[in-house]
Formats: structure tokens, sequence, C-alpha cells
């Protein structure tokens, strides 16, 4: 998957020095969604039964809960953080201790870390230097289920489905109800309280991160480095179902679940680098060897029947007990190689060379070669330039290159095996063997991209102006696909890796266009705008091969519908289902085309950020804009609140005013019809929308206090400064946040997928928050 380098925070030579920060500030949510009030969600109700011809029910209409009102909270936030730095000609160090209280805009979510960061840097001579860089996190979280498919399974579609008239507990004069919360009587689905108190989910993270290396300069220019580093994860996750406050609690007299996993992974680096200069030639070359080992344990238990609410752990359970635990291990071991040369820093040359193999791919196929070569072109250093007026920098680049790709999760090449399997034969179970999730793959090979770059960059008027513009080609084969295996497997809705025969193809350009627009005594104001655009194509397969995901389980059905798929001449994240052709006037219902095609994809074509400094004596304003263009959303919440009867009887949104109600009516929501039997809420683009959207992301006002008085209590630097996020956002799209790519997990195996994008199951809200702080320089 390639190297990140992270460079943390490290002391520099001079004086000690203390920094200080504090900020608070107060989160909500940015929208709000309009849905039925009382009165209108009963002339639904009325409607779906009747055109059904059975009874309505019978609904009390007692109260009038605005549930987003309830749900939704102004959040508090609050960080402290210091940081301690100095050192001298042979040493440095850095200390950094920091703090941060998070509320969560829904009830009873929050975040609360504690970081330590410690870094030093020895010489110990000329010839020899050593370091340590370590750092630990704690962190306790309290989470709320979202985005968990269109299945009232998070408390995000319970908020919208769950009918104002429906209490907050239960009314009725039977004491064992007392207290309970209440649920819609009709479907039986939870009102978001009771899947915000009625349950806990509380997690504990402690991550520890930290690295030793050494440096030794030989003979002959000469530098050897070897770096050691280590990570260690755990996780320590607790859910417990109160057994009286909910009627699934009741039911179920209680359950509890303790999951732990640890995640423990080394990785040792020898690096060997020998740079010279020949004249007007310069030439640096690297060998190394990088080797990576991961061990992954996971743990989890279950039970119900507790007795009582006040021991929620699992020695308090009483049956249905299950135990489950999963352990991987995996390795990576690295060569590379890497050549530069640089005449007059006029003419650049590179080329690397990788070889890593990984035992998470098939016996045959652990290892693969990855070759890269660039060159570049200072033009503004050729005769022709070199006196120009206007052209500061100019440079031409070209880059080839390719890259593999590992399976995202700790994949075994190989089946294993559960010899606790029961088997129905003869009308009795019985113990045997069957392979457990996830199913090995042994011919899983190296995911590889492919990619061509080409580009310049140009600097003019006195560095007033400069441009970075990119062109690129990227294809990737081999791509790593997640499957789920059906049933006559023997392994039902386990998934599997595979390789996908064809290729993925992206190509597009990308510029970074940077300018000085004022540049004054008293006021500066600088800019910067990011643009890519970006075409995506699956090539190379045949056409009859369709690989179906994106499940989305509508209605707490059960049944898994899958929304996208993976197709030949089609992009990643490409929506597949019917072409809505409108309501017909004269029966209510939607005309769709014959056949599903294609009906849009959720990746973006333009991707733009605009970045605005502004400075005024000691005040400082930035501000950031940003948006995307070209994708598309599959609103599988909105198929829920304007499903018309298919797939609950809940609350709905206010767009199902305007619904088919007699022949002749022109309109584009259909007849409401409980059971849906015309399949009116089928996947189509009737809940496909555009994802396009301009926000105004972020703007810090600050103020940079500069007097000599300050210094001479020893302060040497102080600034306040006021942050507003998500201030507003540009969008047509009828839900809580257009931005909903990248965080979509499969139902079936709970796999964040990367190929799956745009679709919003019920997406945490995007929060518009105002923050206050002090940066403090002692």
């Amino acid at each position: 998957n390639g190297v990140v380098l992270i460079t943390t925070k490290q002391g520099s030579r001079g004086r000690a020095r203390t920094d200080l920060s504090a900020y608070t500030g107060v989160q909500a949510v940015a929208k709000k969604l309009p849905l039925l009030n009382n009165d209108q969600y009963m002339s639904l109700l009325n409607d779906e039964f009747t055109n059904a011809g059975s009874p309505v029910p019978s609904v009390k209409d007692t109260v009038n809960n605005n549930w987003q009102d309830l749900v939704y909270r102004h959040a508090m936030q609050t960080g402290v953080n210091a940081g301690f730095s100095g050192g001298s000609d042979k040493s440095t160090y850095y200390l950094g201790v920091g703090y941060l209280d998070q509320q969560g805009i829904i009830r009873t979510s929050d975040y609360t870390r504690y970081s330590i960061k410690f870094s030093l840097e020895q010489t110990m001579n000329n010839w020899l230097s050593a370091g340590t860089h370590v750092s630990y996190n704690r962190a306790n979280q309290g989470t709320v289920v979202d985005n968990a498919s269109a299945n009232h399974g998070g408390v995000i579609l319970a908020t919208l489905l769950t009918p104002q008239l429906i209490p907050i507990e239960n009314p009725g004069s039977v004491q064992s109800s007392q207290g309970v919360y209440a649920d819609n009587p009709i479907d039986g689905n939870n009102n978001p309280y009771a899947d915000i108190y009625g349950s806990t989910n509380k997690n504990t993270l402690n991550n520890l991160l930290g690295d030793v290396h050494l440096e030794i300069k030989l003979p002959f220019n000469i530098k050897y480095r070897s770096q050691f580093g280590a990570s260690l994860e755990n996780s320590n996750y607790n859910y417990f179902l109160n057994p009286y406050l909910t009627a699934q609690g009741i039911n179920k007299q209680g359950s509890g679940t303790n999951t732990t996993y640890e995640t423990f992974r080394w990785t040792w680096e020898n690096t060997a680098t020998w740079s010279q200069t020949f004249g007007s030639s310069s030439l640096n070359a690297v060998i190394g060897t990088s080797a990576v080992d991961e061990k992954y344990y996971n743990n989890s238990q279950t039970g119900t029947g507790f007795a009582t609410a006040a021991v929620p752990t699992l020695n308090a359970a009483s049956s249905n007990f299950s135990i489950y635990s999963y352990q991987t291990d995996w390795s990576l071991a690295s060569y590379f190689g890497r050549v530069s040369y640089s005449y007059d820093d006029k003419y650049l040359l590179t080329g690397t060379l990788r070889h890593d193999a990984s035992s998470k791919l098939g016996a045959d196929h652990h290892a693969g070669v990855f070759p890269a070569a660039s060159a570049g072109w200072r033009l503004s250093k050729e005769s022709f330039l070199a006196d120009s007026r206007v052209i500061d920098d100019l440079k031409v680049r070209f880059g080839w290159g390719e890259t593999g790709n590992l399976p995202p999760t700790n994949y075994n090449n190989y089946n294993t095996l559960n010899a606790g399997a029961l088997y129905a034969f003869g009308g009795s179970n019985v113990a045997g063997v069957a392979p457990t999730n996830p199913n090995g793959n042994p011919d899983l090979k190296w995911e590889a991209t492919r990619q061509v770059n080409a580009g310049f960059d140009i600097t003019v008027l006195n560095s007033r102006l400069s441009l970075s513009a990119d062109y690129y080609d990227k294809k990737t084969k081999d791509l790593i696909f997640e499957e789920i295996t059906p049933a006559t497997s023997g392994n039902g809705d386990a998934e599997t890796y595979e390789n996908l025969p064809g290729f993925v193809v992206n190509h597009g350009f990308e510029f970074a266009l940077t300018g000085k627009v004022i540049t004054g005594k008293d006021f500066n104001w600088s800019s910067t705008l990011n643009l890519s655009f970006n075409k995506n194509k699956v090539t190379g397969l045949p056409d009859s091969s369709v690989y179906q995901q994106g499940g989305v389980e509508f209605g707490a059905s059960g049944t898994i519908t899958n929304i996208a798929v993976i197709k030949n001449g089609l992009p990643l994240g490409a929506f597949w289902g019917y072409v809505s052709q409108g309501v017909d006037p004269a029966t209510g219902n939607i005309k769709f085309s014959a056949d599903q095609t294609y009906i849009g994809s959720g990746l973006p074509t333009r991707v733009f950020g605009w970045i605005n400094t502004f400075t005024y004596k000691d005040f400082g304003l930035d501000v950031l804009i940003d948006g995307v263009q070209g994708n598309k959303i599959f609103n599988a919440a909105r198929a829920e609140t304007e499903g018309m009867g298919a797939f609950s009887v809940g609350n709905a949104s206010t767009s199902v005013l305007k619904r088919w109600t007699h022949p002749g009516q022109v309109t584009d929501i259909p007849v409401a019809v409980y059971g849906d039997p015309n399949q009116n809420a089928r996947v189509s683009t009737r809940f496909i929308e555009n994802g396009a959207f301009a926000r105004f992301k972020a703007a810090t006002l600050s103020y940079n206090f500069h007097s000599d008085n300050l210094k001479s209590i020893g302060i040497h630097g102080l600034r306040f400064y006021v942050t507003a996020q998500n201030l507003f956002t540009i969008t047509g799209y009828k839900g809580y946040n257009p931005e909903v790519n990248g965080n979509y997990t499969t139902p079936n195996s709970g796999t964040i997928s990367s190929t799956v994008l745009g679709i919003d199951g019920g997406i945490y809200p995007q929060t518009r928050t105002y923050t206050v702080g002090v940066n403090v320089q002692l």
C-alpha cells in the first residue's frame, strides 16, 4: 500500500519554549428535515390502508413530539493542549499533552481523548545520532448507530420515521409498562429515545505508537539509518440493552455484549543513502528494506437474561451465552531502491524499484514488483528564459510508475474451519466442520495501479502568481473486490476477496493556482484555488458480467437490495435500477422503464477548494470554501420517508402532501398504498439526487498581540481566534448532508467499502460549529 511518513512535532535548538492552546465551542445540527405533523400523518395513514383495502389502524393522537428537536442538541466541545520544547547543538526535545472533550449533537453520543507525545533527537558525535518518538492516546466514546442502511437500525432513521404522536414513554396504567419507551404500535419500531436511552454503547480505545532510530555516517558519503517502530491498539466495547426500558429489552430480559480487539504491528526499516556531487552533476542513491508484521485478535461474548439493570456486565446474564474469537497474523517484506540525478538543478531524473511480498495474498502470488521513473526540466534556467522579467520559475515534469494495493482487512489466503458447526441431519443437529468467515482465496493477487503523470509548475511576476497543473492517467488491474458468498456455498453471507478481470481507468486534470492578490503595508490578501477533474470507467470486463454490491435493507425487512454494480463501461459507484418516468395521472402509479439500467454514480467528476487568507495589521481572516460536482446520491433514507406505505408506516417527509389522490391529478408523488403492490418504491431514479454542493467550510478570525509589555512578563506570542465551520451549504440535496461518500458499510460483512459510493442510509447530520480559542507562547 506504499509508505506514509508522518512527521511529528519536534523541538528546536535554542531557548526552552512552551506553547499553550485552549478552545471551546458549541455544535448544532446544520439542517433539519421537514416532516408531517399529527394531522398530516393520520391523513397519510388513512390513505395507505384505505387504498390497500385494509382497516385503518387506530392510533391515539395525544402528544406532539418533534423528534428532531428532542434528539438533537447543542453540543459543547473543549480542547486544551500544551507543548514543551527546546534543545542545544547536540540534543532537541518535545513533550506535548492534550485533552479533548466533545459532545455529539445526538444525545448520549460523546468523545473524550487524552494524549501525550514525546520526541528526542540526540547527536552523539560527528558520525552517530539517535532519536525516539512516542505517543499515547486514550479515548472514551459513547456511540449511536447511523448510516446502518435504511433499516430502522439507527437513531437517524428512527428520528425521521417515528410519528410525532408517539409518546416518549408508554402511558399505560399497567405498572410494568410505566417508564417503558414507547414504540410505534403499528410496526413495532422503536422511537429514537428507545435507541438512545434504552441501551448503552461505550467504547474505550488505547493507541500506543513509538519508534527508535539510529543514524550512522559511514565513509564515502554513505549514511545508514535503521528505524524500528511499533504500534499497539486495543479497544474494549460494551453494549447493554436495559431489561426494563424497551419492548425489545423486556422480551430479551436485557442483553449484553463485550467485544475486545487488539492490533499489534511492528515495522523495521533499514536504508543506506549515498550522495555525491561531480561538478554541475549530483547523484543520490538509496537502497533499503522494510519489514512489517501485524497480529490482530478479536474476542466477543454475549448474553441475555438480566434480572436488574444495576449490573450491566455479562456476569449478571443468565441465558443465551455465545462466545466468538478471531485471530489473524500477516506480514509484508519489501526491498526498494531509488536513484536520483540532477544536472545544474536543471535536468532531473529519478528511478525507483520496489519488490513487495505479503502473506495476505495467494501462496503463488505473494510478491509484486513495482517500478517508477520521473523526469523534470527546469526551463527557467535555460538561457532563453534566464533573463525573463515575467517568469521567475518554470519546470515541466513527467512521471510513470506502478503501485500495489492489498486487501483492506487481515485477510487469509486459505480457509479456516469451524469445528463446532451444526448441520441438520436425520431430524437433529449434528456437529460438523464448516468454513469460517471470511472465505480464503489462494489465487488472490496484488491489485496494481499504473499511472502516467505530466505537468508543469510556473511562478511569475516576482512570485505574485504560481500555477501547478497536472494531467494523469491511472489504470488499475486485478481490482480487489469483496464478494458475499451465496447460501449454497455452505458458508452463506461470508465475504471473500477476489481479483476482478478488466481494469479501472481514471484520468483527468488537477490545478493549483496561488496568487498574492494584494500586497501592502498593512493589508494583504493571498488566495489558492484547487481544481480537479476526473473521469472514471471500468473496462475489459465481459459485457455479461455484473458484480452487485451496495446492499440496503429497507424497512427492517431483512432482505438486502443491491443498489450498486461494477459493470463494463460504467464508473465505480454506479447505481443500477429503473428509470422513473413520472406518475401516471390516471392510476397514481409511477411508470418505469422496462429494464434496469445505469442511473448515475456516486463518484464526483469535479472537486474544488478555495482558500483565502486576509491580514490587516495584527488581524487575520482565513476562509475555506469547497465543493463537488458530477456525482449522484441514492437517498435510501428518502425511500423510507417517501415510500408511501412500501417500507414502513412511520412518519414521512412533507413532500408526500403532494401525493396522488384522484384521477387526472398531475404530481410527482405516487398514490399511498400500504404494501406498495405496484412497487412504486423500487430502486429507481426516483431516489437518485444530485450530490453537487458548494460549502462555506470554515472561517477563522484571529488577532495576534505584539507587545513589549507581554515579552517583559515572559509571553512571546499571544493569539485569539474565533472559528465558524459549515456556515452554510448550497445544494439541491434533500437529505441532511450531501457529503456521504467514503463511509458506506456493507450490511452483511460490516466492511467499509471502497467501491460503493454515495448511498445515504441515514447518515449522521452535518454540524455547524462555533469555536473560540487562544494560543500562548512562553
